[in-house]
């Protein structure tokens, strides 16, 4: 699989959201660019703001029928927002992000998935009727530089499989993707909205 422009990308329609989609908030990140602060919890845009996390959960809201937060620090915290907080799938204490995936996937109900990080607060509003307009088990999201690995959508059938691979010692998104035929949808027409706040320079430069 192409990381910066794979072959079978797809320009998908806005579709109308169904209520079978379950947005997993990843946000089980150490926080080592930030001083060992949890990312979501730092106020964003300004010093005096509600923390990243309430900006990501705006964005989602409106277009998912559930919200689980993966998160494995801070748990009282982030269950304030009134949400399910997965913490480490069994077996798989701080094993990354796809393992943040599974924990919220296997506590949510629905038949879709969708993966955002915490630290991505300017999501598309219409990026999960965008993913789930191409009718694939897993859709990935391209910002016409590069594929975004962690704003994906999956089908929850493949929870058992990506289980089988993170117990096997696999932790890469990419090596995860490449055992699959992912549907690349590209967001080139939304540059910006895929930008991550790994240090306190990122949440400077993007306020």
């Amino acid at each position: 699989m192409n990381r910066n422009r794979p072959p079978n990308t797809v320009d998908a329609l806005t579709n109308p959201l169904p209520e079978s989609v379950a947005a997993c908030v990843l946000a089980g990140g150490r926080g080592e660019r930030l001083g060992q602060r949890n990312k979501g919890l730092v106020p964003w845009p300004k010093a005096d703001s509600p923390p990243l996390i309430a900006t990501v959960l705006q964005r989602l809201e409106g277009q998912v029928g559930e919200i689980v937060i993966s998160a494995n620090a801070n748990v009282s915290e982030y269950a304030q927002y009134g949400y399910a907080v997965a913490g480490d799938a069994a077996g798989l204490v701080r094993a990354g992000p796809l393992a943040g995936l599974l924990a919220a996937g296997e506590v949510a109900h629905s038949d879709w998935l969708l993966s955002a990080a915490v630290d991505s607060p300017r999501l598309p509003l219409d990026i999960v009727g965008r993913l789930l307009a191409v009718g694939a088990d897993i859709a990935v999201a391209h910002d016409g530089e590069r594929l975004q690995t962690l704003a994906m959508l999956i089908s929850r059938k493949l929870l058992p499989d990506l289980r089988r691979y993170l117990q096997a010692g696999g932790r890469s998104v990419h090596g995860w993707l490449e055992n699959h035929s992912p549907v690349i949808v590209d967001f080139s027409d939304q540059p910006g909205a895929f930008i991550n706040l790994n240090t306190d320079s990122d949440f400077e430069a993007h306020q």
